[in-house]
């Protein structure tokens, strides 16, 4: 954790996060509307 450069693992790690957040957020607005 030295170096500041992320590694390609740590941006996998955060697409996921993204794309899991956002598959969530339009699967609760579909129980919503």
């Amino acid at each position: 954790m030295a170096s500041a450069e992320p590694t390609n693992l740590q941006w996998a790690f955060v697409l996921i996060m993204v794309g899991v957040d956002c598959f969530n957020a339009a699967d609760f607005a579909d129980t919503l509307f």
